[in-house]
Parts: C-alpha cells; structure tokens; sequence
C-alpha cells in the first residue's frame, strides 16, 4: 500500500481482472479521476495455466475514518478460483467484526469494574495530547491477534460449509494488511509475502519483507497445521508472531 495511482485503468484488462479486484471506499473516499484519495494501485493478471485464480480486494474506511484494509488471495487447486473471491469477500468484515465484538467486551468490562486499575490511567492505555485514551501497543496487538485468530478460522469453517465447492485439495493463500492510523498489522497464511519499500540511509528505496513464507517444505510446517503469522511492524519491522 502507498500514495500512488494505477497508471492503466482497470477496464482494459478485461472481464477477468475486473472479477478479481475489488476496491470498497468509504463514504468521502470517492475514487474518481477528481478525488485526491488514491491511496493504491491494484492490478492482477490472467496467467497461461488456466483462470485466474487471484483475489484482491482494498477497503478504505476499515475500522477507523483513515483505517484501510488491503488483502491478496492467490487460490491453488480446481477450486481455488472459488475459494480465493469467496475469502476476499468475507475475510474483511469478519476481522472487523470479530475486533468490534473485542472492543464492546473491553467496554463493557472497564464499564463494569469498581478498581482503579481499570482507570484511564492504568498501563492498559494511554491518553494523547487531546485527552482521549488509546488502547497500550501490547493490548493493541492482543486484540488484532485475536480478532485476526478467530476471522481466519470463522473463514475456514464457513468453506467448509459451501456445498459447491470441494476444499479438499482447493484453498488460498492469505495476505491482510491493515492500517489503523500510523499502526500497520500484517496476517499472512500460505506464501503470499507482503513487503515494504522505505528508503535507506543512502537514499535509496529498499525492500523490507514483512511476512514468513509457509510452505509445505519448511521445518515449521511438518506439523501439518497452519499457523496464522501476524506483524504489527510501526512503519519498522518487527518480529513476526506465530
């Protein structure tokens, strides 16, 4: 994700791609050529093997008024077209969901409770220069872990469930980056790899990769389970959590 504009429109690369894309604005965000709210380029592209069988979708207004969510599918087996445009339809909302349902437990806990630990002033929060609290970095990051946990699970079950589609040997690989403010959470399943580009010293841009590739291959996956990695990296790296 970055300040920039697709320089190719995405009427001109046929029906196919305008399947796999979907870009949802909020309600300012417009998107036409007069907006100044161009906040990615998104493009995918029919391979030779078959159809395509990548999934994309932008969403701008996740969660906070400047929140954006950008999620890359890339689907595998005979249905993995399928299984790619049905995750990148629900996988979203049910993150929201899942971390609006965190933060009314939150609320109605603080709500509830009589001791003075559960203050604003508690290390659980923090206040900015206008007075209103924030949640802690590491509470932050246990809610976005859990909320991302439960979505992509909920997701697993729910494709479980399509009658149509055998996932078997069908699925997809999934990349989520959501920004919420100045903060950048990263949950990755598959080998699909979000990278940053920042510049170094010399002035020089420089890629950064965000995500751990999970493949079949690696020590860690000889368990046979997948593993949801998640990064909360603020504007640097971080270590990545299993």
């Amino acid at each position: 994700m970055g300040i920039c504009a697709s320089s190719e429109h995405l009427g001109q690369q046929g029906q196919e791609a305008d399947e796999s894309i979907v870009y949802v604005m909020d309600e300012e965000g417009g998107g036409g050529a007069s907006s100044p709210r161009k906040v990615a380029s998104l493009f995918s592209q029919k391979g030779k093997k078959g159809p395509n069988q990548d999934a994309v979708i932008l969403c701008q207004g996740f969660g906070m008024e400047d929140g954006v969510f950008c999620g890359v599918f890339d689907g595998h087996g005979r249905c993995g077209h399928l299984v790619s445009k049905l995750v990148r339809d629900y996988l979203p909302f049910m993150v929201l969901s899942h971390r609006n349902a965190l933060l009314l437990a939150d609320a109605d806990a603080d709500a509830d409770a009589d001791d003075p630990v559960f203050s604003d002033a508690s290390p659980s929060s923090s206040a900015d220069s206008s007075g209103n609290s924030s949640p802690h970095p590491s509470q932050m990051l246990e809610e976005w872990r859990e909320a991302c946990s439960n979505a992509f699970k909920a997701m697993d079950n729910e494709l479980k469930l399509q009658a149509n589609m055998d996932c078997a040997f069908s699925g997809t690989t999934a990349v989520c980056a959501i920004k919420q403010g100045k903060d950048l959470i990263i949950a990755n399943l598959g080998d699909s790899r979000a990278v940053l580009a920042t510049m170094s010293g010399a002035g020089y841009l420089k890629a950064v990769q965000l995500t751990t590739d999970q493949k079949p291959g690696l020590p860690g996956e000889t368990s046979g389970h997948c593993i949801l990695s998640l990064t909360i990296p603020p504007l640097h790296c971080s270590d990545v959590i299993n």
